[in-house]
Formats: C-alpha cells, sequence, structure tokens
C-alpha cells in the first residue's frame, strides 16, 4: 500500500510540473518584465503598418498615413518595460482613455489604449495562417486577443501622444 501512494504522489507532482511548464510563456508575461517587440511586435514580425487613426476623449479622432509618425510611437513604446496584469484590474482604471489604431492593407492591426501614463490596453489583431500538407489546404484565422500591460519602467510620454495626434487630419463626425 504504501507503493502505491508514493506512486501517485510522484504522479500528482509530475502532472502539477507538467502544467506549470505547458504553461510558461503564458504566466512569465504577469512576472517578467518584458519590452513592446517581446509583447507586441513580435506578432507582426514582417508587417509594415499603412495607416493610424487616433482616438481621444471618444469623440476626438484623427487618422495618418505617414510612416514616420508610426515608427516615432512605436519607438517611444520601445523604450518602456511592461509587465502583464489581469483583465479585470485594468477594468476599474477606465477614465480620459487614448486610443491608437495601427493597420494594414492585409487586415493586421494593432490596437492600443492608452488608460494613462502607466496602464496600457494590446488589442492584437493579426491574421493567424495554418497550413495542412495532407489536404494541401491553407486555413486563414484571424486573431483577436486583448492584454493589458502595466509600464513598471518610465512612463507613456502623453505629451509625445498628443504632439503625434495634433500633426495627423482631423475627422469631423
Amino acid at each position: 500500500m504504501g507503493k502505491v501512494k508514493v506512486l501517485i504522489f510522484l504522479l500528482v507532482i509530475s502532472l502539477i510540473i507538467l502544467f506549470i511548464f505547458s504553461k510558461y510563456n503564458e504566466l512569465k508575461e504577469y512576472v517578467i518584465a518584458q519590452n513592446f517587440d517581446e509583447i507586441v511586435l513580435k506578432y507582426y514580425d514582417d508587417t509594415e503598418f499603412d495607416h493610424m487613426s487616433m482616438e481621444i476623449n471618444d469623440y476626438e479622432s484623427a487618422r495618418s498615413t505617414d510612416k514616420e509618425k508610426f515608427n516615432k510611437l512605436l519607438n517611444h513604446f520601445k523604450t518602456l518595460e511592461y509587465k502583464r496584469i489581469s483583465r479585470d484590474k485594468w477594468y476599474s482604471l477606465r477614465g480620459d482613455i487614448k486610443r491608437i489604431w495601427l493597420s494594414t492593407e492585409d487586415s493586421d492591426s494593432l490596437g492600443i489604449e492608452i488608460y494613462n501614463e502607466k496602464y496600457i490596453m494590446i488589442r492584437l489583431g493579426y491574421i493567424i495562417e495554418k497550413k495542412y500538407e495532407e489536404k494541401n489546404l491553407t486555413k486563414i484565422y484571424p486573431n483577436n486577443e486583448y492584454k493589458a500591460y502595466k509600464v513598471i519602467d518610465g512612463k507613456i510620454d502623453m505629451d509625445l501622444i498628443k504632439l503625434i495626434y495634433d500633426s495627423m487630419e482631423k475627422e469631423e463626425y
């Protein structure tokens, strides 16, 4: 009877360790500081965004196709470090949100909602291609994933966001 208990105990411990390793990539975002390339841009390796829109205060919006503005904005986000937070925490941060949408003609899009100088929500909208060689078939799936982050090193430059917004073409409703 004692050997059976030891084997069951070892089996349970092995399953727990296997579960932890299988969830490591998902869980590390909550513990380890990461940069913008690691949390966002890795999904858009060969993507060139060709359109940006910004929305401030839910009723003012602007558009641009100026890639220099995209790069300036993305380069700023690259200077910061982030830790992921659970979605229930970001819900209480809602207020004067600034929304930034970068998109391509191929339906890839990246949404960044800025809650304040320390908190952002990322919407990853990219295309996933799965190839099934045995059937000579490629399926295309849209991905829409939301992740909330806290800036832990530095802060979002709200003046830069406003400067870029002010330089864009305003939209009328």
